[in-house]
């Protein structure tokens, strides 16, 4: 058209016969350009796979494209793609009888969900294509069209029924599932006796898949709705007695050995408060959150008191002993020489000094155990009431002063069988110069 504005004559002049050898040109042209867009079309269609892409540049050029020639074009593409279709179908039906025992999974998708988005991802991989062969007569009356279809049915029939049939069963499985709510909070291990959070699994797998239910538009139970409702407070209940656990088994390893039987009674209320979760306390339970604060509560106390104990027995029972063992009675002096009897009783006056000091030290050991015990039995387990309902098993009391009287002797002994040594080597070195027999011990 630019073309013809720019002719310097008449176009309407009929008697001039310029016009017709233009137009002549042009149609040529347009011959020319409608070529070069079959060709196009053609090299587009080349490097598509896929029926629904096919259809869908199909249906852009049908768009544009006006003339008939191209048209015509465009029309016997269907034909070669509705024979494409067929393969794709069969290749559908492959993909299903191959996989539908073991079906493929999107990420994070639980079973029944995942094998039902599988069996639709298939179905609308066929559907939509037919859905628009559909619209074209010609070919749904064309040779071999019939085939075709019947394929089509058969193969989404399969695939439909398929997902019914795992949406009937879970349907069915969902009492089944629920019925871990009735559970207990809490459970020992039948095998360590360690105490585990009654979780059933098949609640977190019954939530997840009501949810992908409902997003995928399915059917989802009334119970499983109810359930699906409560998915943060389960979590939550769950996460709270996770970290209850945890903690517990924590203060239950900062204990010393050493007064685990004089805390016994304090273990046993812990316990006791925990007693409601392994034998009342279902997941459906109201009163959850006061079985958590009691528990807590008593968690708490028991941690104070071994904290105090355990600092009791660092800084004032270990620290003496320690100190105790590391003590040398005998002074040995570097800087000046003395006669056997000066010796002996500079290591006099040393050993009474010494031996004073070991005596504060053992003193200090025994009043720390002696408040150890006292703080165990003011801190004993009481009632509503402020009766005392535990009390500490005196042979363990003495069990425990016992094994710390013990532990004062062998720190005491250390240090005179130091003092031995260090006195033998003085006696071998000094012996040829200043022989005495006290020097002997």
């Amino acid at each position: 058209m630019e073309e013809f504005k720019r002719k310097p004559y008449d176009l309407l002049e009929y008697r001039a016969n310029q016009f017709d050898r233009d137009f002549l040109d042009f149609n040529v042209a347009v011959h020319d350009l409608e070529t070069s867009l079959q060709e196009f079309i053609n090299k587009s269609f080349e490097n598509i796979t896929s029926t629904s892409s096919a259809l869908r540049l199909l249906n852009q050029f049908r768009a544009i494209m006006h003339r008939e020639t191209l048209k015509r074009d465009l029309d016997d593409k269907y034909p070669v793609i509705f024979r494409n279709y067929g393969a794709d179908l069969e290749a559908v039906q492959k993909t299903y009888e191959l996989q539908k025992h073991n079906p493929p999974k999107p990420r994070n998708a639980p079973p029944v969900a995942g094998d039902i988005l599988w069996a639709r991802q298939l179905l609308r991989r066929i559907e939509e294509p037919m859905r628009d062969f559909s619209k074209n007569e010609l070919i749904m009356f064309a040779p071999g069209a019939k085939r075709i279809v019947k394929m089509y049915n058969r193969v989404a029939l399969a695939l439909v029924t398929y997902e019914q049939m795992w949406h009937t069963a879970w349907m069915k499985g969902v009492e089944k599932s629920k019925a871990g709510l009735r559970a207990t909070l809490l459970v020992k291990h039948p095998v360590t006796g360690t105490l585990l959070v009654n979780f059933d699994p098949d609640i977190v797998k019954l939530i997840k898949e009501a949810k992908f239910m409902l997003q995928l538009d399915v059917h989802v139970p009334n119970t499983a709705k109810l359930v699906l409702a409560q998915e943060e407070r389960f979590k939550s209940y769950f996460n709270r007695l996770t970290h209850l656990i945890t903690e517990h088994e924590r203060v239950l390893h900062e204990i010393a050995p050493v007064t685990l039987d004089l805390l016994q009674p304090h273990l046993a209320d812990v316990l006791l408060s925990l007693k409601p979760g392994f034998t009342d306390l279902t997941w459906t339970s109201t009163n959850i959150d006061l079985f958590l604060k009691l528990a807590w509560l008593k968690l708490e106390e028991l941690e104070t008191l071994v904290r105090k104990i355990n600092d009791t027995l660092h800084n004032r029972v270990d620290f003496n002993l320690k100190n105790a063992s590391r003590s040398v009675l005998i002074n040995l002096p570097d800087d000046q020489s003395t006669s056997c009897e000066e010796f002996v009783d500079m290591q006099t006056r040393f050993t009474k000094t010494e031996g004073r000091a070991l005596a504060v030290k053992s003193d200090e050991v025994r009043r720390a155990c002696d408040e150890i015990v006292l703080l165990l039995l003011e801190k004993l387990p009481r009632d509503e009431t402020g009766a005392v309902i535990a009390q500490i098993d005196p042979a363990h009391v003495n069990a425990f002063k016992g094994y710390y009287a013990r532990m004062t002797y062998s720190a005491v002994f250390h240090a005179t069988k130091r003092r031995y040594v260090w006195a033998r080597l003085f006696q071998i070195s000094r012996l040829p110069v200043c022989p005495h027999p006290r020097l002997t011990l």
